[in-house]
């Protein structure tokens, strides 16, 4: 087994000379290169790093919860959005958010599965990105019910609603 120093991540072709909204973005993929451990290949587990500064200070590098074992990786742009917007409003007050786009820098970490030995780290890439609060989506109840005193013995009885036709998110 031959550790290498390095490995390279690729920029996302939509990276160039765009701003990504990460509210709005479902997934970024990015690619990467195996490391070479020595001419032959290893099942690799990738984990994922952000940061808001390109030296990946503490307090602002931020790493998804889950790892990859693939070269291509779709990351999950709303997720991101939550955790890079819950630190801009503990450091700025609670519902602030970046008023422009920034810079998001991204690099990947790889350990071969089942080897003990350290990670390696990619060469770091830059997404200009635009961060925005985004109310969570609204879950429609299965059912409803009506309860009260026009209806049975008051407070003891719950009557549900049809759903015309089975249409769900739909009552009568």
């Amino acid at each position: 087994l031959t550790m290498p120093e390095t490995f390279t991540l690729n920029a996302p072709a939509i990276a160039e000379n765009n701003v990504i909204d990460l509210a709005n973005t479902e997934t970024i993929t990015i690619t990467c290169n195996q490391p070479d451990y020595g001419g032959y290949p290893l099942v690799t587990e990738y984990t994922v790093e952000y940061s808001t500064t390109e030296d990946f200070a503490e307090g602002t590098t931020f790493r998804l919860p889950s790892s990859y074992t693939q070269t291509k990786i779709d990351l999950p742009a709303k997720t991101m959005n939550t955790t890079i917007i819950e630190d801009y409003q503990a450091t700025h007050g609670e519902g602030t958010s970046p008023e422009d786009f920034f810079p998001l820098y991204i690099r990947l970490l790889a350990k071969p599965s089942n080897v003990d030995v350290n990670s390696i780290v990619s060469n770091t890439i830059m997404l200009n990105v635009k961060a925005s609060y985004k109310t969570p989506d609204v879950t429609i109840p299965d059912d409803l019910y009506v309860v009260g005193s026009n209806i049975g013995n008051g407070w003891d009885l719950w009557q549900k609603l049809a759903h015309p036709y089975g249409t769900k998110g739909v009552y009568y």
